[in-house]
């Protein structure tokens, strides 16, 4: 291996050339790191003897264009492997305002900001002030999320490539769409599965490298899973009427007000695992489906919410937003019995009921009554609308939520429902929640279990970092801030799989996740990253220390242990007197 120095130059050359291309999420500029990648293959002498050990791997039907990056470096016993993962899309730059030509270039803009904060000429909060002043700091779009983790793995694969006595394999992938819909991700495992097969590797982990955020400055993060996510979308349909006629119709919104109030930032939907809690739910969105004005009440609203998770299934966390949904009805309907009762009585009226009732059904459940009540004529118009969805969708022209929405209301339109009902589907993105500690729980005590085997990897690095790098770290089982590594373990029944297929409405050609290859493939993962500073923000920062020293050292330690070879046999860290 190169000796610490070295390789920090190297990782600091392939930062540079990696930022210096921008790669903005959800658009063309993504596919314009196809030629960075290609460079370095030509530039890598491996892979210029072993051409067929790299390359580009195109996402099928990607509207984008936009390909997967691959590149395997196979030791003396190529067998057992080790994945490295890094996602090379990052936030756009409008907010960098008139420093946005900088963005890409970390040097010249981490000078310009250091320049600025120490002449006063612009207001940075306190801690950026001081990074700038520590010059520990390197900022620019994507230093910090996550093209130095990409640079880290872009070096220590060609520093592994150079040694003629390395025993196992490694496996870089990188990957377009993370900020997104993981897409790259999640079109990569039927590349791993080809790559399996075709060069005879065996996946001992999979290793990503995200940043990690601190609590407390001197204490890193080491991550053993990764956070899940759904996006239950609720559509609330009412009976319409005249606003003359108010009690004749239900209105949606107040409906749906009534669902929002019990569901926004509710304590009682956080999920505690593994010593961590998620963030309470948040709507991201939420419109009625009037397209003009008119002195109607309208006739549904829709919208979505963000829900992180942990443990809990999509079905498990539907379950509890029905009841939640059917307690918001309940409460509509006794608040207009009661505005009713008393509009009668003021005007002289006999007492009257409202015909209202409770109907909280899910997607699956409507469109079993539509497939019942329409038949053949709900198939074809289904058909007909994924097509036109799908064709909008690639155009940019709706989003993924909004053409659920319009599915949901289809079946509807179909299903010979006619009374006020909620209904509730979801949405893509689906990141299921993922944590080696939990799946090595729960397989069986088996001494080739690569679970097993890697039962301390986690406590090994914190152990080996306080040793070798005078660095504490904690250990946390879930990457908060939602991860690739979603689409590396699958430790759920084929049931929940079909559940979860049954009420996503996009789900097929929009948007599927290969969950059986993924149960297949089922690898332990852990995250370990440089620490970083305001993701996504024009403060976006990678400190320096991690990102040249330690972080490149723990990885290496972590491919020894993940390759389950002794110290000092040549697959490990740099000797101390290197690093």
């Amino acid at each position: 291996m190169p000796d610490s120095q070295n390789l920090a130059r190297r990782i600091r050359s392939l930062l540079d050339a990696f930022v210096q291309v921008p790669s903005h999420t959800g658009t063309s500029l993504e596919t314009d790191v196809d030629g960075f990648y290609q460079a370095w293959f030509d530039g890598t002498p491996y892979f210029r003897k072993h051409p067929d050990h790299c390359g580009l791997h195109p996402l099928p039907g990607d509207p984008l264009g936009r390909s997967v990056a691959w590149a395997l470096v196979r030791g003396e016993e190529p067998a057992p492997t080790v994945i490295l993962i890094h996602h090379y899309d990052t936030a756009d730059v409008e907010d960098y305002g008139v420093l946005r030509a900088m963005a890409h270039d970390p040097a010249t803009l981490t000078g310009r900001l250091a320049a600025l904060a120490a002449s006063g000429q612009a207001d940075f909060p306190p801690e950026v002030a001081a990074d700038l002043a520590s010059g520990d700091w390197l900022f620019g779009r994507g230093t910090c999320d996550m093209k130095g983790g990409g640079a880290i793995e872009l070096a220590l694969l060609e520093a592994y490539a150079d040694r003629e006595d390395f025993r196992g394999s490694l496996l870089v992938l990188g990957l377009p769409d993370e900020e997104n819909l993981s897409a790259g991700m999640r079109g990569a495992i039927p590349l791993l599965h080809r790559l399996k097969e075709r060069f005879g590797l065996d996946y001992r982990l999979m290793l990503n490298t995200e940043p990690h955020m601190r609590t407390e400055p001197a204490t890193g993060a080491i991550y053993e899973g990764s956070m899940g996510k759904i996006m239950p979308v609720v559509y609330a349909r009412g009976a319409a009427a005249h606003a003359g006629q108010v009690f004749n119709g239900l209105n949606p919104i107040l409906l749906m007000a009534e669902i929002v109030k019990r569901t926004e930032l509710n304590p009682a939907l956080m999920e505690v695992a593994g010593g961590e809690a998620t963030l309470p739910p948040t709507w991201l969105y939420l419109k009625d489906r009037k397209d003009y004005y008119d002195v109607s009440l309208p006739l549904a609203v829709a919208g979505y919410l963000n829900v992180l998770t942990l443990e809990a299934s999509p079905q498990a966390y539907l379950e509890r937003l029905r009841g939640l949904c059917a307690e918001a009805f309940g409460a509509v309907i006794r608040q207009m019995e009661e505005s009713f009762r008393e509009y009668r009585r003021l005007a002289g009226l006999a007492p009257a009921r409202l015909p209202w009732r409770v109907d909280v059904r899910t997607y699956e459940e409507v469109e079993r009554e539509a497939d019942r009540h329409a038949g053949a004529a709900y198939a074809a118009a289904k058909a007909a609308r994924r097509a036109e969805l799908q064709a909008e969708i690639a155009a940019g022209g709706v989003s993924l939520a909004e053409a659920s929405v319009g599915l949901v209301e289809l079946a509807l339109k179909h299903s010979g429902i006619d009374t006020p009902v909620v209904v509730l589907a979801l949405s893509p993105p689906y990141y299921p929640s993922v944590s080696s500690r939990q799946v090595r729980s729960r397989r069986p005590s088996s001494g080739t279990d690569s679970f097993r085997s890697l039962a301390s990897l986690a406590e090994d690095l914190r152990r080996f970092a306080q040793a070798e790098l005078g660095q504490d770290y904690t250990l946390v089982e879930y990457f908060s801030g939602l991860s690739d590594l979603s689409y590396a373990i699958c430790d759920f029944e084929p049931s929940v799989m079909d559940a979860t297929r049954a009420v996503m409405p996009l789900w097929g050609e929009s948007y599927s996740i290969p969950f059986e290859q993924i149960r297949e493939l089922s690898v332990p993962v852990i995250n370990v990253g440089p620490w970083g500073k305001d993701f996504h923000k024009k403060t976006e920062r990678v400190y320096l220390p991690d990102l040249l020293q330690r972080t490149p050292a723990l990885v290496q330690e972590a491919i020894r242990l993940g390759l389950a070879q002794p110290a000092g046999d040549g697959a490990g860290p740099l000797e101390s007197g290197e690093a």
